[in-house]
């Protein structure tokens, strides 16, 4: 089994060195690393050509001609990719030496197995903890984990995203049902779902990785729940961006051969477009707007396809 890591790069001269050292000081060492820069204007360039001159594991580099963003950096990365096994890394965290060896270990136990996802610990900027693990910054608890671990992944993952891309891993197969990724999309979100209605999704219930949190992160997270409620508020109205994730979504699976989906699953997706699409369409007046709310939440809508009733109450608060 040969396993491939992805590293994508942007501006990251402070820490991807950092991160590249943890990576080649595993205990089961990587068979590749795919880099990919997307137009650094830091020294980031430098600082890949000089590293890669210094390890023993074969190297990937490649410099983005134009910039492509970071979801569609990590789609190219993941094409030019060997590995049976891709392992997912942001530029800026820091891997425990036993990952690789951990998930190696699952994927061989398991060969239905086709996406694994795992904890972190937040740590700041010097990789010291923040007190709380990525699990416990986006609500993902015993019960859920469970629940995703006995083969309802896609019932967590219709919710809201809860796979962390800098903790993923994907078997090879996987790539040609998932690829070309949406504009619409964070890359983790759309693997993760796809994935979850056609094969075996595993969550690990393990801290592999340091989180790394700093002014410049693409995909920040928080513990702190005065800053999750402004940060909700601040977000705005999401359902309109959602109802074009799942029109993207639906139209991507119609059209990608081999990926035939069961009437169940293109159901559930149909359904939570038309949650999302009623959402978009509430009313201005807050007054008018509470029944429709109150009709998707006694439905179960919100339970099912947005964030309970921490969504419920967000639309009945923000005036569109």
């Amino acid at each position: 089994m040969r396993i491939s890591v992805i590293v994508c790069c942007y501006n990251g001269a402070k820490y991807v060195e950092e991160q590249l050292s943890s990576i080649v000081n595993q205990t089961r060492m990587p068979d590749e690393i795919v880099i990919n820069d997307d137009g650094s204007s830091d020294n980031t360039r430098e600082i890949l050509s000089k590293w890669k001159e210094t390890t023993k594991v074969p190297v990937v580099l490649n410099f983005n001609t134009e910039r492509l963003g970071y979801v569609k950096n990590f789609e190219n990365a993941l094409l030019r990719t060997t590995g049976d096994i891709i392992v997912f890394s942001d530029q800026d965290d820091f891997w425990y030496s036993n990952k690789l060896e951990i998930i190696e270990h699952e994927y061989k136990n398991d060969s239905s197995l086709d996406l694994i996802f795992t904890d972190a610990d937040i740590v700041n900027s010097n990789l010291e903890s923040k007190g709380y693990s990525l699990f416990e910054s986006v609500g993902l608890n015993k019960r859920k984990i469970s629940n995703i671990n006995c083969g309802n992944a896609y019932q967590e993952f219709l919710k809201r995203n809860v796979v962390t891309g800098a903790t993923m891993s994907i078997r090879k197969r996987v790539i040609e049902l998932v690829t070309p990724f949406s504009a619409e999309w964070v890359h983790d979100a759309w693997i993760s779902l796809i994935v979850s209605m056609v094969s075996k999704v595993k969550v690990l219930d393990q801290n592999l990785i340091k989180y790394r949190q700093h002014d410049f992160n693409q995909i920040g997270t928080t513990n702190n729940l005065s800053e999750k409620v402004k940060k909700a508020l601040s977000t705005g109205d999401l359902s309109e961006k959602g109802a074009k994730q799942m029109v993207d979504l639906i139209e991507f699976i119609n059209k990608k051969p081999g990926l035939n989906l069961s009437p169940f699953f293109q159901s559930k997706l149909e359904q939570k477009y038309l949650h999302f699409l009623k959402r978009t369409r509430l009313p201005k007046s807050l007054v008018k707007r509470i029944v429709p709310v109150f009709i998707e939440l006694i439905t179960l809508k919100y339970t099912f396809y947005s964030n309970g009733y921490k969504s419920a109450l967000k639309d009945i608060i923000i005036i569109k």
